[in-house]
C-alpha cells in the first residue's frame, strides 16, 4: 500500500496535482485495485472522503490528477478540494478490487459515494405458519424461526403487500389497525383461515406464493393479489385507488428488488434466498462490473 500526503492553502483547478506528485504517480501499479481519497471532515477530524476501484490503479489516478474541478461529477467534486491524501491498494483482480471497494464504502461511508453506503438500512422478510394462521413480518435482520428472505431495500413495499392481502382476505369493510396506512407500514401481519384442513392447505398456498415472490423466483402472487382485489374493491369505489397504488408498490418490488436480487445470486452460484445486507451489496457491486465495463477498461 503507498500513500502520498500533501497540504496547500486553497482550493485548485486541478485539486490532486497538488496531492500527486508525478514522482509518486509513477509508484502506483498498473493493476487493479482500490483507491480512496482522504481529507478533512467538517468537524476538522481526518475522514475518508471517496472510495473507488479500477483495473489500471496508475492510469485512474493520472486521469484524476489531470481532472478539473469543473469537470468532476458533482459528488465527487464537493470533496476534491479537500482531499489531503491518497491511498490506494493493489487487488489481483477486479472482482477482488469490487469485494475490497464495497467493504471500505460499508465501513467508512464516504460523503463521495452514494451506492451501498447503509446496508443496515435494507430489511428481510420472514413468514411463520401455524397450521391455519400464517404470520407475516418485516426485520432489520433474520429471525431464528420461520422462512427468511432478503436483504431487500423498498420497505414501504412490505406495507403495500399486506394491506393487498388483507384487503383480498378480509375485505374492506373490516377495521384497519392503526398505524397500517402510515409510513411503510405495518412490521408485522397475521392472518387467520378458517380452521380445519380446507384452512390449513389455504395458508399453504399463499405461503407458497409469498415464498416465490420474495425469493425472485415467480411473480404469481402479484397476478392473484392483482385479480382478487379488483373484486374486492372495483373500480369506481373509494377503495380502487388505494388499492391500485399498492397493487403497482408490489409489482415493482418484484421487478426491480426481488428478480434482480434472484438473478444476481444464480449468477454466483447462490441458492439461498436470505443474504447478509453486507454480502447483498457486495454481490450488488460485482454485477455492476460488466463484461463490456471491463473490456472497456482493460483498452485504456
Amino acid at each position: 500500500m503507498e500513500t502520498q500526503l500533501t497540504f496547500w492553502p486553497m482550493a485548485e483547478a486541478r485539486p490532486l496535482r497538488a496531492v500527486l506528485g508525478l514522482a509518486r504517480l509513477r509508484c502506483v501499479p498498473r493493476s487493479p485495485g482500490v483507491y480512496w481519497l482522504v481529507g478533512p471532515s467538517p468537524a476538522g477530524l481526518v475522514t475518508v472522503l471517496y472510495i473507488g476501484r479500477t483495473v489500471n490503479l496508475r492510469r485512474r489516478l493520472a486521469d484524476y490528477r489531470n481532472l478539473r474541478l469543473a469537470d468532476a461529477p458533482p459528488a465527487l467534486a464537493r470533496v476534491l478540494p479537500r482531499v489531503r491524501e491518497v491511498h490506494w491498494q493493489a487487488c489481483p483482480d477486479l472482482y477482488a478490487a469490487g469485494l475490497l471497494e464495497t467493504d471500505l464504502i460499508q465501513r467508512y461511508r464516504p460523503r463521495g459515494n452514494h451506492v451501498g453506503t447503509h446496508p443496515n438500512s435494507r430489511w428481510f422478510a420472514g413468514m411463520i405458519r401455524d397450521r391455519h394462521r400464517l404470520k407475516l413480518l418485516r426485520r432489520s435482520r433474520p429471525e431464528g424461526t420461520g422462512s427468511w428472505f432478503g436483504a431487500f431495500r423498498r420497505r414501504s413495499a412490505f406495507g403495500a403487500l399486506v394491506r393487498c392481502l388483507r384487503l383480498t382476505l378480509h375485505g374492506p369493510d373490516v377495521a384497519w389497525p392503526v398505524g397500517w396506512w402510515e409510513g411503510s407500514g405495518p412490521a408485522e401481519a397475521e392472518f387467520d383461515f378458517p380452521p380445519g384442513r380446507r384452512g390449513e392447505a389455504a395458508a399453504a398456498a399463499w405461503m407458497e406464493l409469498l415464498g416465490a415472490y420474495w425469493a425472485g423466483e415467480s411473480d404469481a402472487l402479484v397476478h392473484r393479489l392483482r385479480e382478487q382485489c379488483e373484486q374486492a374493491a372495483p373500480s369506481g369505489t373509494p377503495w380502487h385507488t388505494l388499492c391500485a397504488r399498492d397493487l403497482a408498490a408490489v409489482a415493482a418490488f418484484y421487478s426491480h428488488v426481488s428478480r434482480p436480487l434472484c438473478e444476481l445470486r444464480r449468477r454466483f452460484g447462490i441458492t439461498d434466498p436470505c443474504l447478509p445486507a453486507a454480502k447483498t451489496e457486495q454481490l450488488l457491486a460485482l454485477r455492476r462490473l460488466t463484461a463490456e465495463q471491463i473490456r472497456r477498461w482493460s483498452r485504456r
